[in-house]
């Protein structure tokens, strides 16, 4: 829930000071409600001189206090008073949000809707499980990369620790953001170097409540396919999906580069043992997805596997059948190639969070990957995130009892049911057959009595009477 409102004050006087702006909209008192969300900044290019404009945020109580202001003289001049709604942003050459410093280098100063989907928030929990914060550019932002990405629908926000060191900044990021922030540990192929005996036991002690899942885990034969860095890969592999399996309530990320059968024999293996599994950073053919799908596993979507799957032309309608969006999960990591060719209204918010060096993209941009999905399986925004964000809530919150059902979950799901039903049905006899006996030995009880020990009749008369209201 938002505590908190946006204003824009604009046609400003360059006399016109904070504390004067303050003093004017009355948020100058010390008994203000709401005094702590209070804020007041003026808009000035880099050089200093006043751009005429003011951002205001104060408490949810007070929109119409601000915007009883609206056509007032200050300074000799009729200002305007923007309400921003929670969708809206003051667009420059980076979000307000994203700043906080008064700085603007846009010549446009007219709030602008960022997305006509947004926000989804009051409808879908869509959830990054690949978001890349631990990176410097986002680590400094946390804060407002959150609030951005709630805007957008984006409740949750999973960040993969890659190697035992990224998963203890992972574990101390979600620690001091607890809502809706949660992480992965493991050791990533690339990191199989950093192995050690003691890697198990100190992942293992990681995974605690907010960590949803073991890895990311796995086999890269792309970068080296020596004999011994294949050994290695598939020893740290295994040992981490035992880990999974141990646990039991905690799923697999699993990462795969050329080594797909291998790696699904690990996991088809130790399926049955496995609380759930995440194909992260999907970029293998329509054939491979379906072998995962088979298995239950879920398939981790980024901008660079839709867009590799349209390169391959006709492969994509392939891919689009075999892979129900039910089992698809949403990552911001990867290859942040979509945001060159936009499908929504908002390519520059998606843009200017993207980090040149790196080449990572911001939590945002899974709507924008939803978008390509939509249009790829040709059905509505509403319905993909729909499905989507009901396949994040399994994996999230219930995966222990939820799982993928393949034909073969479905079979076994239906056995259950059908021995559950008998086993009800059995014991519902049962109980009446043990009330019916003892009924007829309390009445052989009362008749014994009645013509033996009259004395001690009268002490199960009661029952007389159920005998004679039985007959």
């Amino acid at each position: 829930m938002a505590y908190s409102h946006q204003f824009v004050i604009g046609n400003l006087s360059q006399m016109t000071t904070v504390a004067s702006l303050e003093t004017f909209l009355g948020l100058d008192k010390q008994n203000l409600r709401g005094k702590e969300f209070t804020v007041v900044e003026l808009g000035v290019k880099k050089n200093g001189q006043p751009l005429g404009i003011a951002f205001v945020t104060v408490h949810v109580s007070m929109k119409k206090h601000m915007l009883g202001f609206n056509k007032q003289v200050l300074d000799g001049h009729i200002i305007t008073v923007k309400f921003l709604s929670s969708h809206q942003y003051f667009l420059k050459c980076k979000q307000w949000v994203m700043r906080q410093d008064g700085v603007i280098s846009s010549k446009s100063l007219k709030p602008k809707c960022l997305s006509k989907y947004s926000p989804l928030r009051s409808k879908f929990y869509l959830c990054d499980f690949g978001a890349n914060l631990l990176h410097r550019s986002m680590l400094k932002d946390i804060e407002n990369i959150k609030a951005m990405g709630y805007d957008y629908g984006v409740s949750c926000m999973v960040v993969p620790g890659y190697n035992i060191a990224q998963s203890e900044q992972a574990l101390k990021l979600s620690k001091e953001n607890s809502e809706g922030l949660y992480y992965t540990a493991g050791i990533h192929p690339h990191f199989v170097d950093m192995y050690t005996s003691d890697s198990i036991a100190v992942i293992r002690n990681m995974v605690m409540e907010n960590c949803i899942a073991v890895g990311p885990t796995g086999m890269d034969f792309t970068k080296d396919s020596s004999l011994s860095n294949k050994k290695k890969q598939q020893e740290v592999f295994e040992a981490q999906v035992k880990l999974a399996c141990e646990i039991g309530n905690k799923p697999i990320y699993v990462y795969e580069r050329g080594a797909h059968l291998e790696v699904l024999t690990i996991l088809t293996k130790n399926r049955d043992k496995l609380a759930g599994i995440l194909i992260h950073d999907f970029s293998g053919t329509p054939k491979q997805a379906e072998a995962y799908v088979k298995i239950g596993c879920y398939i981790g979507v980024t901008g660079g596997s839709v867009l590799l799957q349209k390169k391959r032309g006709k492969t994509f309608s392939e891919f689009r059948a075999k892979v129900p969006l039910e089992q698809i999960l949403l990552e911001s990591r990867g290859l942040p190639t979509l945001i060159h060719k936009p499908q929504v209204d908002h390519p520059r918010a998606i843009r200017t969070c993207k980090d040149s060096k790196r080449n990572e993209t911001h939590p945002v941009s899974i709507v924008e990957i939803s978008v390509h999905l939509a249009q790829s399986f040709n059905i509505s925004v509403e319905e993909v995130t729909r499905k989507i964000s009901a396949a994040s809530m399994i994996f999230i919150r219930d995966l222990s009892k939820s799982k993928p059902c393949t034909s073969k979950s479905k079979a076994k799901i239906w056995k259950g049911t059908y021995f559950d039903i008998l086993y009800t049905f059995g014991f519902l006899l049962f109980v009446w057959l043990c009330c019916f006996i003892g009924f007829q030995q309390l009445l052989h009880l009362q008749s014994f009595l009645e013509e033996n020990h009259p004395g001690m009749y009268k002490y199960v008369a009661f029952w007389k009477f159920y005998a004679t209201s039985g007959q």
